[in-house]
């Protein structure tokens, strides 16, 4: 008698990523004024000065003209997308991995269009479920959702922006 193995498609695992224990930090690669990229996530801004969590959690505070103006401008658009609350913040930062997880997956090929629209689909149902669990004001939602994708460097409208060839 022939056991058949029986393996998980890619549309199952995808939503438990959101849900896995480990919750690390959504990190952005960030250009400074010189050229080099730095890897981190853009905790505070003020008007001449943004604060940024290193992956390893070291904390640095530079002046905005340190960055390049591309950096500066995006800086400034995060700024005005509301803030996480504070009970959201493990889930929105696993989300934000699992949904650049998917697309590079997608741009590597290995998802295609309707994988990746499907995937993506289900990783925002599953923060919408969280947002919803912890009875915060739906009207928040929308904003949260758009610093979710912008975090992730998705495009924000519902289909994904990339064709596979």
């Amino acid at each position: 008698m022939k056991h058949k193995h029986k393996n998980f498609s890619d549309s199952l695992w995808l939503p438990l990523l959101l849900f896995t224990a480990t919750a690390t930090l959504a990190q952005s690669v960030w250009t400074n004024a010189a050229g080099r990229a730095f890897t981190a996530r853009l905790e505070t801004l003020t008007d001449t000065h943004a604060t940024f969590v290193m992956a390893d959690g070291v904390t640095n505070v530079l002046s905005l003209s340190a960055l390049d103006a591309a950096c500066q401008t995006t800086a400034r658009r995060v700024r005005q997308l509301p803030e996480i609350p504070d009970i959201l913040r493990a889930t929105f930062d696993q989300c934000s991995r699992d949904l650049r997880r998917v697309r590079f997956l997608h741009e590597d090929a290995r998802l295609d269009n309707a994988a990746y629209a499907d995937a993506r689909r289900k990783l925002l149902a599953g923060f919408r479920v969280m947002f919803d669990k912890h009875d915060l004001p739906a009207e928040s939602y929308p904003a949260l959702e758009r610093r979710l994708l912008n975090a992730s460097n998705l495009p924000t409208e519902e289909s994904g922006s990339k064709k596979n060839p």
